[in-house]
């Protein structure tokens, strides 16, 4: 699945948060790891400083099982990590939304939304702020009833397989204007909940040795996401940023930032097109 996966870090604590999430997929994996840290301009801290940071970093992921390179990078965060993604075709980027005592203080408004937007490559977001790391027990995969969503299914079952955690596949029907009495489109709903139930049987008998959970709920998107999110500890969330449902032409771009800034658990999202 992962032939290159790039880990941004900034120096601090609250930046390694990423790594417990991450390691057990680099380590199933055995993919090329690659440890970056960008020195934002205007800093006077040595590049030596760094290597032998993310030199220690690397041994602590040799202790895995993981082998790392190291690359210190100069210029803005955002757009040192996004290139260096780009170069290395990535097939993840992995960092935390806040980093926060390094030398770069990451705030997500900034740094982590810049990426979001600009990083055409899948990227893993660990909240850093939120408590303790917890071992994660499953994957919520919101699917929006469209083929391309489910570009995203890949992500999810490698993740659940290197942690051994079970995958809840997740449909939010957007009841925004329905009318009390509108049959017609209650009765295309109730079909279209058929066609997605369907399809996710279809999905969990093609991978038999993961456990699979379906959910079909009705609501806001990000809300009924958020929600499920929370019910179980130890939960990631693996969706994608763009998607479009049948008949509430959900887009799912801002669904993902909304659920990016208010998730407190890790969240991986892929661009897919409609």
């Amino acid at each position: 699945m992962y032939r290159a996966v790039l880990v941004a870090l900034d120096g601090s604590k609250n930046a390694e948060r990423v790594l417990p999430v991450l390691a057990p997929v680099l380590a199933a994996s055995k993919c090329r790891t690659i440890l970056i840290q960008a020195i934002p301009p205007g800093e006077t801290a040595p590049g030596a400083a760094s290597q032998a940071y993310l030199r220690s970093i690397a041994a602590r992921l040799a202790r895995k099982k993981v082998r790392a390179e190291t690359e210190v990078l100069r210029g803005d965060p955002a757009t040192a990590i996004i290139r260096s993604a780009e170069k290395r075709h990535a097939d993840l980027v992995a960092f935390t939304s806040h980093g926060q005592g390094g030398l770069a203080q990451w705030v997500f408004g900034s740094v982590a939304q810049k990426i979001l937007r600009g990083c055409t490559r899948p990227l893993l977001v660990v909240r850093s702020l939120e408590g303790p790391s917890r071992k994660l027990g499953r994957v919520l995969v919101p699917l929006d009833g469209s083929t391309g969503s489910e570009a995203t299914l890949p992500h999810a079952t490698a993740l659940a397989k290197a942690c051994g955690a079970d995958v809840e596949l997740l449909y939010v029907a957007h009841d925004e204007g329905f009318e009390a009495g509108d049959s017609k489109l209650r009765s295309w709903m109730t079909r279209e909940k058929r066609r997605v139930e369907t399809r996710f049987c279809e999905i969990s008998r093609a991978e038999p040795s993961l456990e699979f959970v379906h959910s079909i709920v009705e609501g806001d998107p990000a809300g009924k996401i958020l929600a499920r999110a929370e019910r179980h500890a130890g939960t990631a969330i693996v969706m994608g940023s763009h998607g479009r449902t049948g008949f509430s032409r959900w887009v799912y771009g801002s669904v993902s930032e909304k659920v990016l800034q208010a998730a407190r658990v890790p969240v991986l999202v892929a661009r897919h097109s409609p």
